[in-house]
């Protein structure tokens, strides 16, 4: 989740952009500094799948409809382009959009001297060390009170690069189906109390055994999930279901029927393998 929003009041109102519409903008605008991203047409598309962005700006969106309202309006504005790829939503800033940042300085009255405006640059670029290019414009007292940070502090340079190199999102559409926000959110705490974090690779092999319980079983996703949870599973394998669905068809009730189901085992053996039959008529003579 983001801990604050940067939204451009003046350009907002210019491209007549409400709240809601304002705030995914400036999302979808910094998508680029840390966001996935697929080359389509000859042009970088970043992922911009509903639920990450109701995770990053829950305060503006709770629900995906909402925010897909607000996306078509973006993009009938000409602010973004949305593209679909391997049925995940992918969106990149046009030409107009790229103006989000950018600030229009008035001319300087005659007589009064030209203000210096100081380049908005990106998170990337200035973690970038200035090197003068040549030595007549070499200042010491610049290196020694630059503005950006991250040139004079290393620590703060390391936190501005781990900042930017996130973990791209988890991509589940290769299952079946989504699981359940609940039941997806209890397996995580299990897989996390059995030190077994998930990764894509565990996602792509869950897949095929989900559709597996799907067609030997009837299980959903969520059948197959709750049962790992029940069961402190941190994963599963169809046999397991197989053990368990057996295991409940024989096991007995209680002590007793325990005992019973011993003896007449042993009954249905000893006369299987002698072939004896006990007649009370002969024995009632």
């Amino acid at each position: 989740m983001r801990f604050s929003l940067f939204i451009n009041q003046a350009k907002s109102i210019e491209w007549e952009l409400n709240f809601q519409q304002a705030a995914l903008f400036s999302c979808l605008y910094e998508l680029q500094s840390w966001g996935r991203y697929e080359l389509i047409d000859g042009h970088p598309y970043y992922w911009a799948g509903k639920n990450k962005i109701i995770e990053e700006i829950p305060l503006v969106f709770e629900k995906p409809d909402t925010l897909k309202r607000h996306m078509i309006a973006l993009e009938n504005k000409g602010l973004i382009e949305r593209k679909q790829l391997k049925n995940m939503p992918f969106v990149r800033i046009t030409e107009k959009g790229k103006a989000w940042n950018q600030h229009n300085q008035p001319e300087p009255e005659k007589g009064q001297p030209e203000k210096v405006v100081k380049k908005i640059t990106t998170s990337e670029e200035s973690c970038k060390k200035s090197r003068p290019t040549r030595e007549k414009d070499h200042d010491p007292s610049r290196e020694k009170n630059h503005d950006n940070k991250c040139t004079s502090n290393t620590n703060t340079k390391d936190q501005c690069i781990k900042k930017n190199k996130q973990k791209s999102p988890l991509d589940f559409s290769c299952w079946p189906e989504m699981p359940s926000e609940e039941i997806l959110k209890d397996w995580k705490l299990v897989r996390d109390r059995n030190r077994a974090p998930i990764t894509q690779i565990v996602i792509n092999r869950m897949a095929k055994k989900f559709r597996d319980a799907r067609e030997q079983f009837g299980l959903s996703v969520d059948d197959v999930l709750g049962i790992c949870i029940e069961r402190g599973w941190r994963g599963f394998e169809v046999q397991w279901l197989v053990n368990l669905r057996i295991g409940h068809q024989q096991a007995p009730a209680n002590r007793q029927e325990a005992i019973e189901m011993k003896n007449q085992s042993a009954i249905d053996q000893w006369l299987g393998d002698t072939g004896n039959t006990y007649d009370h008529g002969e024995y009632d003579q």
